[in-house]
């Protein structure tokens, strides 16, 4: 159905990749996560995950990174920072997305650890956040290269680390390449969080 990758870390390389058929990725979400994908595939596409799984372009990966290994800060003061990247586009905002605002994803990735630098351009998308949680959801728009499909970003504390969480699932074009691209694109957005959060 997918694919799970585990990363050591955002400024790390080399993806631990795994097929899985789990829904939820092995237990990887969480009632909360689940709920609010059901809520925004339900009021932005009217569909219900169950009908895209039946689906023959149905795809889906998820990636965890930590964000940072050993740290005081509170998921609010990490968040700060998550939000402002919600998806990869061009410039940073300069404050958190609230829920309801559009932006075009583009950007570019890195094929493995030396390899070429390609830019991407992918569309339109809205930002959907569930804030109690610290989670969003980027939903492809008309235009969008991958249209229909969406993510979710989450943050979690696991001991003294905190970690990102990105599921992509979709029905659109390239499902394959989408399944490997993701896992890369998401890669080089966490690695930009980790990066400006104070290392404390």
């Amino acid at each position: 159905m997918g694919i799970s990758c585990t990363n050591s870390g955002a400024m790390a390389w080399g993806n631990n990749c795994r097929r899985t058929d789990a829904r939820d990725f092995g237990g990887v979400m969480g009632r909360p996560q689940l709920e609010f994908e059901a809520r925004i595939l339900q009021q932005h596409f009217a569909t219900r995950l169950a009908d895209w799984e039946s689906h023959p372009r149905y795809h889906a990966y998820h990636i965890v990174n930590v964000l940072h290994g050993r740290t005081t800060l509170s998921l609010g003061a990490v968040w700060h920072e998550y939000a402002r990247r919600p998806a990869p586009t061009l410039t940073t905002r300069a404050r958190p997305i609230v829920g309801g605002e559009r932006s075009t994803a583009a950007g570019g990735v890195t094929i493995g650890r030396h390899g070429p630098w390609l830019p991407l351009y992918g569309g339109p998308v809205r930002h959907y956040v569930d804030r109690r949680n610290f989670a969003l959801i980027n939903v492809t728009e008309r235009g969008h290269v991958l249209h229909p499909g969406y993510i979710m970003r989450w943050i979690e504390r696991a001991g003294a680390s905190v970690l990102s969480h990105t599921v992509g699932r979709g029905v659109g074009p390239m499902a394959r390449t989408n399944e490997r691209m993701g896992t890369e694109i998401f890669d080089d957005l966490d690695e930009d969080v980790a990066s400006a959060l104070p290392r404390r």
